[in-house]
């Protein structure tokens, strides 16, 4: 027997599986986590790009801190609920390029991004590098993002 089978037959797996509420409302707050995580990116992304909240905006690194406790709550509700429907159905998760595809995306995203938060919390002005140079680095960890 493999590991997706045997977390397939597990009795929490079978409870999310045949429930006509469990699954549904793990459903729901892993998608919404999902649009806060991508929408707190995008904030930080604007902000990158010289975009001013208020009047007088958080400086980068503060703001930075505040941007990675949010995305950090956000991924750890996602994975939790992610793990959950991903047992629901292992076998035939685990075989869905798709979903291979979507965790290669996540994956990648979390790479990249962790890499650019170690740079950006060495900045002391968000207009401290190129506009242009700055507008690769977010479009492609939004694009990132919007993949999975």
């Amino acid at each position: 027997m493999n590991l997706f089978q045997w977390l397939y037959d597990r009795g929490i797996s079978t409870s999310v599986r045949e429930s006509y509420t469990i699954f549904p409302a793990l459903e729901c707050i892993h998608i919404y986590s999902m649009i806060v995580l991508i929408s707190v990116v995008a904030a930080l992304d604007l902000r990158l790009l010289g975009v001013r909240f208020g009047s007088h905006p958080v400086p980068l690194p503060r703001f930075l801190k505040l941007v990675i406790r949010c995305m950090t709550v956000c991924i750890a509700v996602n994975f939790v609920t992610g793990s959950f429907l991903f047992v629901s159905r292992a076998p035939d998760y685990y075989v869905n390029d798709a979903f291979r595809i979507k965790m290669l995306l996540i994956l990648g995203a979390i790479v990249y991004h962790s890499v650019l938060f170690a740079k950006i919390s060495k900045w002391d002005s968000p207009m401290r590098t190129g506009l242009l140079r700055r507008r690769g680095s977010e479009s492609a960890g939004s694009m990132a993002w919007l993949g999975g």
